[in-house]
C-alpha cells in the first residue's frame, strides 16, 4: 500500500520544489530586470528611433529620385510630359525632412512600450514550472533583453547614416539658397533644378558616401574598445566621397568636388557623434549585465 503511495509523494513534492526554487529564480530576476529597466527601454528606444529617422529618409531620397526621372528625366530626354503639373521635388525634400523627427518620434515612443512589454513578459511565470525553472536558471531574461538590444546596434548606425547621406547635403543647400535670397519659401520649385543637376553631378559621390556609411557601421559593429587596432576613421569616408564627387564633377571646372568638399564636412562631425553614442551604449549594456552577476 506504501509503495504504491511513494511515487505520489515523491512526485508532489519534487513539484513543490520546483515552485520554490521557480520563486526564487524569479524573485531574483526582477530585481536584476528591475535595476537595468530604464536603460534597456532608453537604448532601446534611441536606436529604433534612429533606425526609423534614417529609414524614413532613405524612402525620402528615393521618392525625390523617383520623380525627378520620372518628370523632368523623360521631358528632358524623351521630350514627353507625364503630368500637367510637375510635382515639385524639393517640395519631397522639404516632407522628407520634416518626416524624419516625426517618424523618430513615433518610433521612439512605440519602441519603449514595445521593450517595457518584453521586459514584464520576460519574468512572468507559465504554466510549465519545470521550463520556467530552466529557463531563468540558464537564459537569464536580462541576458536575453540584452542581447535583444544589441542586435540593434549595426542597424541603428548604418541606415540613419544613409539617410542622412542622402537628404542632407540638399537641405543645406536649400536653407543656404533660402537664407541668400536665391529661392522663395512661397516658390520651393525653384530649387528643382539644383536638385536634379545634383543628382546627375553628384549621385556618384552620394552612392560613394553610402556605401561608406555601411562599411562603417560594420567596422564599428566589429571594433571593440579592448582592440589594438583603431577604432573606424571618421575621415576615410570623407575622402572616398570626395573623390566620388569628382565624378564627373571634376569635368565642370572642379566647381562640384568644391561644393561637395564644404559640404560634406558634416560626415565626420555625425559619424563622429554615432561613433561615440554607439560605443556608450555598448558600454551600458555591457556593464548591466555584468553588474548584475548572472
Amino acid at each position: 500500500m506504501l509503495d504504491g503511495i511513494a511515487p505520489i509523494l515523491s512526485y508532489r513534492d519534487d513539484e513543490g520544489g520546483l515552485r520554490f526554487r521557480r520563486e526564487e529564480l524569479l524573485i531574483r530576476r526582477r530585481a536584476e530586470v528591475d535595476w537595468a529597466r530604464d536603460e534597456l527601454v532608453g537604448i532601446h528606444a534611441r536606436r529604433t528611433a534612429r533606425v526609423a529617422g534614417g529609414a524614413t529618409a532613405i524612402a525620402g531620397a528615393g521618392c525625390i529620385t523617383f520623380v525627378a526621372g520620372l518628370t523632368y528625366g523623360a521631358k528632358a530626354l524623351l521630350d514627353v510630359t507625364l503630368f500637367a503639373n510637375e510635382p515639385p521635388v524639393t517640395s519631397i525634400l522639404v516632407a522628407t525632412v520634416l518626416l524624419v523627427p516625426l517618424a523618430m518620434a513615433i518610433a521612439w515612443s512605440v519602441a519603449r512600450l514595445r521593450m517595457r512589454t518584453a521586459i514584464e513578459s520576460a519574468v512572468q511565470p507559465t504554466r510549465d514550472v519545470r521550463l520556467d525553472v530552466a529557463r531563468l536558471e540558464h537564459a537569464p531574461p536580462l541576458a536575453l533583453l540584452a542581447a535583444r538590444v544589441d542586435s540593434l546596434e549595426l542597424h541603428s548606425v548604418w541606415v540613419p547614416l544613409v539617410g542622412w547621406a542622402l537628404v542632407a547635403p540638399l537641405s543645406m543647400h536649400l536653407m543656404l539658397a533660402i537664407a541668400l535670397g536665391w529661392v522663395g519659401v512661397g516658390q520651393l520649385e525653384q530649387f528643382d533644378w539644383w536638385i536634379l543637376v545634383s543628382l546627375v553631378l553628384t549621385g556618384v559621390g552620394h552612392a560613394v558616401l553610402c556605401t561608406m556609411a555601411v562599411r562603417f557601421a560594420r567596422r564599428l559593429r566589429a571594433w571593440r574598445t579592448s582592440s589594438s587596432e583603431r577604432a573606424p576613421s571618421l575621415w576615410t569616408p570623407y575622402g572616398w566621397t570626395m573623390l566620388g564627387a569628382c565624378v564627373p564633377g571634376i569635368v565642370l571646372y572642379c566647381v562640384p568636388p568644391l561644393i561637395a568638399a564644404v559640404t560634406s564636412l558634416f560626415i565626420p562631425v555625425t559619424f563622429g557623434a554615432v561613433r561615440r553614442r554607439v560605443l556608450a551604449e555598448r558600454a551600458a549594456l555591457a556593464s548591466l549585465v555584468d553588474g548584475s552577476n548572472i
